[in-house]
């Protein structure tokens, strides 16, 4: 569900990226550096294996397959709802709007992280609050449906702690036999225990080397307050008027319970102090459901009003602008969603016009300044960074760790010299560095002293918007194919 301006998000771009990469033969931190864990990795596979094999774009494979896990999600999740039977307009209702919340809601954040594990999630919770209310054992369908939620729950850390609290919600309200959870529990913490086996035998640098950089200098690097505040704040703004239309659910545990759910998953998104709005979505889309069923009832007239009908009337009008305006808020907001308006920028022109097809490198802070400005513009990636965003919380902060300062430079002089990329651009917008003061990449080169050796075989070509040129002195535009 992407419309053809709307550039993949950079996240996607950066993990496809890192796909194709494993795939190849590559290995984390030394030719793939993320401080996220790799199973999102593992999931993009297929998006790149379709890529190849079908000739899609590689833009035209992902979302293919995202829609594809989207509509298997979508027939399992409704298969847990009385919805399914398809019978009534409300029935319509819940499964039209189970279906917008699944595929287009998360609008240009189609298929990051977050979003791929509320699609896995959402089939399982739904079967289990069915079966709680129910009082019914699990069958097969639940083992499957388990096996289908473990990777979202593997997703994150904070993903699988939030299965343990569920279970304990779970367990509060309805009081159901702890054996019965057995199976589903075993499926869920095994995929779990492979997953981090294989990470541990097969990508050793990941926990080596990334964590302890992870946890020394990425978690502990906070968003500006205006920006969690408000992406807090926003959350609210949309939960509250659910809140609102729960009153009116005649007081089914079942529903409780699904808004337990969506909370835990906001409360996740919280404590990460992060800021990002798509990290809300398992919160959203988990949440969407419960406003669902609660519509369906009220055009179905299956169970009586607590309130007035108005009062369901103002619930929906508050709401229904809000499912319609959230996916193209976060495209408005995005810095490279806007695909054609990233073709006009000065650095894609440069690219696309004398460097496609050739190893690049694009270095700034901010992610979103290359990826996926290198997937549209067809320069080769030649890093192991999608960044250089450590360098404020690695160089700006005083006491900051010589050994992770040293591992910085050294992965960029080792990657320049290992692809031999024919274009560097550096970013000159000002970081905060302790040596130096404010200063942009291209100062921070210059007066670094491997940096700097590793530009002596390159030369100045200009500047492109905020970045500053650098050609190899050996490239010769007219001799390439």
């Amino acid at each position: 569900m992407r419309l053809h301006f709307v550039a993949i998000s950079d996240n996607n771009a950066w993990y496809l990226h890192g796909a194709a990469l494993l795939l190849e033969g590559g290995r984390l931190n030394q030719d793939f550096f993320d401080v996220n864990p790799p199973l999102i990795l593992y999931l993009y596979m297929p998006a790149v294996w379709l890529h190849w094999l079908a000739g899609f774009t590689l833009h035209a494979a992902f979302n293919i397959y995202i829609l594809t896990i989207a509509a298997g999600a979508f027939w399992l999740a409704l298969r847990q709802l009385p919805a399914a039977r398809l019978e009534t307009i409300g029935d319509a209702t819940v499964a039209g709007l189970l279906l917008y919340v699944m595929a287009a809601f998360p609008g240009p954040d189609f298929g990051e992280r977050e979003h791929l594990a509320a699609l896995f999630m959402l089939p399982y919770l739904l079967g289990l609050a069915a079966r709680l209310e129910d009082d019914t054992p699990p069958d097969r369908q639940t083992l499957f449906l388990a096996l289908l939620a473990a990777p979202g729950f593997a997703m994150k850390p904070h993903f699988l702690l939030s299965y343990g609290v569920i279970l304990a919600l779970a367990y509060l309200i309805y009081r159901p036999p702890v054996r019965r959870w057995l199976p589903e529990i075993a499926i869920i913490g095994a995929f779990a225990l492979i997953y981090g086996g294989s990470v541990i035998l097969y990508q050793p640098g990941f926990l080596r080397q990334v964590v302890p950089f992870a946890m020394e200098h990425y978690f502990v690097k906070n968003f500006p307050d205006r920006v969690v505040i408000s992406s807090v704040l926003s959350g609210f703004i949309i939960l509250a008027p659910l809140g609102y239309l729960l009153l009116l659910s005649g007081g089914s545990r079942r529903r409780f319970f699904l808004l337990s759910i969506s909370v835990v998953f906001f409360a996740v998104f919280a404590s990460q102090n992060k800021g990002s709005p798509y990290q809300l979505l398992p919160a959203l889309i988990l949440f969407y459901p419960v406003f669902a069923l609660i519509l369906g009832d009220r055009l179905s007239d299956q169970k009586p009003l607590l309130l007035s009908r108005a009062g369901a009337i103002v619930g929906v009008a508050l709401l229904v602008p809000i499912l319609a305006a959230w996916p193209l808020m976060m495209t408005i907001q995005g810095d490279n969603n806007d695909l054609p308006a990233l073709k006009k920028t000065e650095i894609y022109k440069a690219l696309d016009g004398r460097y496609r097809g050739q190893a690049g490198l694009v270095l700034s802070a901010s992610q979103t300044r290359a990826f996926p400005l290198q997937m549209y513009a067809g320069i080769k990636w030649s890093s192991r960074f999608h960044s250089v965003w450590m360098i404020p919380p690695v160089f700006g902060r005083e006491g900051g760790r010589n050994k992770d300062k040293i591992f910085v430079i050294q992965s960029l002089v080792d990657d320049i010299k290992r692809y031999r990329p024919v274009v560097i651009a550096l970013d000159k917008s000002p970081l905060p560095v302790i040596e130096y003061g404010e200063v942009g990449l291209d100062v921070f080169f210059e007066r670094t002293d491997l940096l700097r050796d590793a530009l002596k075989n390159y030369r100045r070509a200009g500047a492109a918007g905020v970045f500053v040129l650098h050609e190899r002195n050996d490239f010769n535009p007219a001799a390439q194919p």
